[in-house]
């Protein structure tokens, strides 16, 4: 089942803001109660003018909810002031503040944290940062050993993962498995499913498009994928309850589209 032509649209999850303008301030604001006020405030908001750049929200804890906003008053009739003013005064606003700001070096918040999805707490690495830590793994273990480090590494993550994601949900079902599988890694920002085929059942092929690992080496005359093919036969066996052989058959950082990998029950 193809989906190519599926359009994606970027989430951008702020907790800090990079160079804001001089004219941009963060606010936050506790409000009693959940996604309807939230809605109520970005209206008024707009109804007086009021740019705004980023809105992002807590989950609703014991009733309330902490927004985080990037707003610009200059077209407003109100000032920054006046805005706390009229906002403080709202009965379902339990507290509100200007975010900290370095200078013009960002916006941020603290108070936004830890960041969640699905329950599980979300630690989030930088590409820049990724591709940091496997420059420096290459480096100092050569390439073969760094290889069969991320390889285990993945594997061990994959068995993991389907103990807690995926073997009550699965029924032995390969399709319900992809699917949900598709789900978590878009969630995780790891990749996005793009096509899969189930040949029998011993044998599947899955292509991802934005796959992390390859994308954050640059060009490659090899497949560059270890971590992630590790996941994917961690899975897998967990799944089929037998040995597979994962291959990258295509690469992203050779120049193909996406990278697609072969899984046969060895």
């Amino acid at each position: 089942m193809s989906r190519e032509a599926i359009k994606t649209f970027r989430l951008s999850i702020h907790n800090f803001i990079i160079k804001p303008s001089p004219d941009e301030v963060g606010i936050e604001v506790v409000i009693k109660g959940g996604l309807r006020e939230v809605f109520k405030l970005a209206c008024f908001l707009r109804q007086h003018n009021i740019g705004i750049r980023h809105l992002d929200w807590s989950d609703i804890v014991n009733g309330n909810i902490l927004l985080f906003m990037i707003v610009d008053v200059r077209a407003s009739d109100y000032s920054l002031r006046k805005l706390m003013e009229v906002l403080s005064g709202w009965e379902e606003v339990i507290d509100i503040r200007v975010s900290p700001r370095i200078d013009n070096v960002a916006i941020y918040t603290n108070r936004l944290f830890p960041i969640y999805i699905n329950g599980d707490r979300i630690i989030l690495f930088s590409q820049a940062l990724i591709k940091g830590m496997l420059a420096g793994i290459r480096k100092d273990l050569g390439i073969e050993l760094a290889s069969a480090l991320l390889y285990r590494q993945g594997y061990d993550m994959g068995r993991s993962y389907y103990e807690s994601y995926f073997i009550e949900h699965t029924s032995q079902s390969t399709d319900r498995l992809i699917k949900l599988l598709d789900a978590l890694l878009t969630s995780l920002g790891w990749a996005r499913l793009v096509d899969y085929k189930i040949y029998d059942e011993n044998k599947i092929e899955l292509s991802f498009s934005n796959l992390w690992e390859c994308e954050v080496l640059g060009r490659s005359d090899k497949p560059c994928s270890f971590f992630f093919r590790g996941f994917l036969a961690g899975l897998f066996e967990r799944f089929r309850g037998a040995k597979v052989n994962v291959r990258e058959v295509e690469c992203i950082a050779m120049g193909h589209p996406y990278c697609k990998f072969m899984i046969e029950v060895t």
